[in-house]
């Protein structure tokens, strides 16, 4: 019976200590009109999928601790608390937990709400591209095979507009105007 308990607590000894810590560290900066940047002292950062938050030190660092069940690369989304500024790289806060956050610093990027960088190319297609994840969540979540009509991005595309500082027509417009010019370059 001894043999079998201490069998036990070798393998419960050896999983705890296979089971490493998982966290992201990162440094927040805010990006003035040059777009050089400031060190975002103070700015609390809070993982969407936990609500786990810290507060980054004065040269704008922070570290983030997650549950065990988070593993390297699962993607998690990552918010500023914020009422002017908003994050724009990485877009929509979605990153990759690092393999080893100690070697990888996750850089985040805030802006003023209402940027035209949101507008620029860049910005649009990473829009686009939500927009179609959104489409296919709204997709398999009917699943209803007597549905013809397609999904409605308008409250998607709301919820952007007004996230990010704008109005849903300026958007609308933006998106029009990028999807013309991508099908005139594509057309070339």
């Amino acid at each position: 019976m001894f043999m079998v308990r201490a069998c036990v607590l070798a393998i419960a000894l050896l999983m705890a200590t296979q089971a490493a810590a998982v966290e992201v560290r990162g440094q927040v900066y805010w990006l003035d009109e040059n777009d050089s940047r400031h060190f975002a002292a103070g700015a609390e950062v809070r993982v969407e999928e936990t609500r786990a938050t810290t507060v980054a030190d004065d040269t704008g660092f922070f570290i983030v601790h997650l549950p065990e069940v988070f593993r390297p690369g699962q993607e998690i989304t990552l918010f500023v608390a914020t009422e002017e500024r908003v994050i724009f790289r990485p877009f929509g806060g979605k990153i990759l937990i690092p393999s080893d956050p100690t070697r990888q610093i996750i850089d985040i990027e805030l802006v003023v709400k209402g940027s035209r960088r949101f507008l620029s190319d860049e910005g649009l297609e990473q829009l686009v591209l939500d927009l179609a994840d959104e489409m296919a969540r709204q997709r398999a979540e009917t699943r209803d095979p007597n549905e013809t009509s397609g999904p409605d991005f308008t409250r998607a595309l709301r919820d952007w507009a007004v996230r990010y500082g704008f109005g849903l027509e300026e958007v609308r417009a933006e998106v029009d105007r990028w999807s013309q010019d991508v099908l005139q370059n594509s057309e070339d």
